[in-house]
């Protein structure tokens, strides 16, 4: 199976899934990740990945914030915090799941992303 990108830009109250159904482990890599500019510079949504329920076990879960971004070749400023891996590795049946809060974001600068999951042979 070859890699496959992903790209798009999500409003307010929108989520991101992507779920690992190839039967073997993949690796989910961050090439781009902004989680977009909000008018009150807070809480903008969630970003998560494993097996589990996202309040329960088997989920490793963290809050985004305004201005939150990331990538592969990206580093943000240290004044920033709340960093997350750019590379991360599912198991069939594991997920990245991203809700993104219901508010408004400013300038055009809604959340944006550009993931690349590549499968591992066995």
């Amino acid at each position: 199976m070859a890699a496959t990108v992903l790209t798009g830009n999500l409003s307010g109250n929108q989520t991101f899934t992507y779920t690992n159904n190839t039967g073997g482990n993949v690796r989910f890599i961050t090439e781009y990740f902004s989680a977009g500019v909000n008018a009150s510079n807070n809480y903008v949504g969630t970003f998560g990945f494993g097996n589990g329920t996202t309040s329960g076990t088997n989920w490793v879960q963290w809050d985004l914030f305004d201005l939150n971004y990331a990538g592969k070749h990206i580093t943000p400023p240290p004044t920033l915090g709340n960093h997350f891996p750019n590379e991360i590795m599912l198991s069939d049946g594991d997920r990245v799941t991203w809700v993104v809060a219901n508010v408004t974001f400013t300038g055009g600068r809604k959340p944006a992303y550009n993931f690349l999951v590549i499968p591992e042979n066995a």
